[in-house]
């Protein structure tokens, strides 16, 4: 492959599976999909040549299903699905639950489109900021923003399911996948050491979950990415995903940036407990938008407000003019 001439330089399925490789995964299941289908070849090509298992079911739910199996012999799987055959997974999710049976789940975020001009890009944000009907407690997730965070929560997603004794969401945008980059290393502490440290409960199901998800919520701030203003603030930026990998590039003099990279934890807890902004908050989506509405909610003290953008194949050259224009616009 072009990709392989190129020293360091990957795609986001590479990073993906490299990173579910070596945070410890030795087994992959999947069903064909044309909507992650590199994901799927790549992971049929890398595992076998790790000492590990691929194996593509014919359906998502099949897949998850030889995941609870192989999670069950004292193997972490990998599962890679799209968010439509996410609500199908329920009813396996939950034995895996309440079995604490760890396993790493690769969503793709992406469904045919609710209303003519809306987004493809579905952000389920109630399905995972929400308490989880199966265990009353919300799924563990993680987003990365940009292809180096892709690459080093794909093995942090690996870590917490190991520890934790139970599924971890990878929420992957789509924009990722496709995008092409170095791997730059992280300058943040390395998350074993953190998780050993904390004291394991000695409870069942489902206190058992509830207490590590507790413990969890003191590294909540770990999986936020805070850019301060180093001027007088007018304003803050909020986004998600691809997106707010986007606007993390660039130049804000008079905004702070905000890009959460967890639902489940979520780290704006602490921070806006601590210190909430005394000035207007925009939450950057592509309609129709969810997160602004779930934030609204959780911090009524806060002045959140929606602003939706265009949905964009690839990052729109003009998207701070663009911002600029929604935000005046709401004025």
């Amino acid at each position: 492959m072009i990709v392989e001439q190129q020293a360091g330089l990957y795609a986001g399925f590479q990073a993906c599976i490299r990173g579910a490789i070596e945070g410890g995964c030795r087994a992959y299941f999947a069903s064909p999909s044309p909507l992650h289908a590199q994901l799927l070849n790549e992971g049929a090509r890398r595992f076998p040549e790790s000492h590990g298992t691929f194996v593509q079911a014919a359906h998502p739910v099949e897949a998850l299903s030889m995941a609870l199996g192989t999670a069950q012999a004292g193997l972490l799987p990998l599962v890679s699905a799209h968010y439509p055959d996410f609500l199908a997974m329920q009813e396996v999710l939950q034995q895996a639950c309440q079995q604490e049976l760890p396993m790493v789940l690769a969503l793709l975020l992406y469904q045919a489109p609710p209303f003519a001009g809306a987004s493809p890009l579905a952000y389920p944000y109630p399905c995972f900021m929400a308490p989880w009907p199966a265990s009353g407690l919300p799924l563990l997730n993680l987003m990365p923003a940009s292809l180096s965070q892709l690459y080093q929560l794909t093995q942090e997603a690996c870590s917490l399911a190991l520890h934790l004794r139970q599924p971890v969401v990878l929420l992957l945008d789509p924009h990722l996948l496709n995008t092409m980059g170095t791997l730059h290393p992280s300058l943040a502490v390395p998350l074993e050491p953190l998780l050993q440290a904390l004291p394991r409960p000695e409870l069942r199901w489902p206190d058992c979950a509830l207490a590590r998800q507790q413990q969890l919520h003191t590294l909540a701030s770990r999986w936020l990415q805070h850019w301060p203003c180093e001027g007088e603030r007018r304003f803050s930026l909020l986004a998600t995903g691809a997106l707010g990998g986007w606007v993390l590039d660039l130049d804000w003099p008079e905004a702070s940036v905000l890009v959460p990279e967890s639902l489940c934890p979520l780290g704006l807890d602490d921070l806006w407990q601590q210190d909430p902004p005394a000035e207007p908050v925009y939450v950057l989506e592509c309609a129709p938008s969810q997160l602004s509405w779930r934030l609204q909610q959780r911090f009524p003290h806060v002045d959140i407000r929606a602003l939706s953008l265009d949905w964009y194949r690839a990052i729109p050259l003009d998207l701070q003019v663009r911002i600029l224009e929604a935000m005046h616009a709401l004025v």
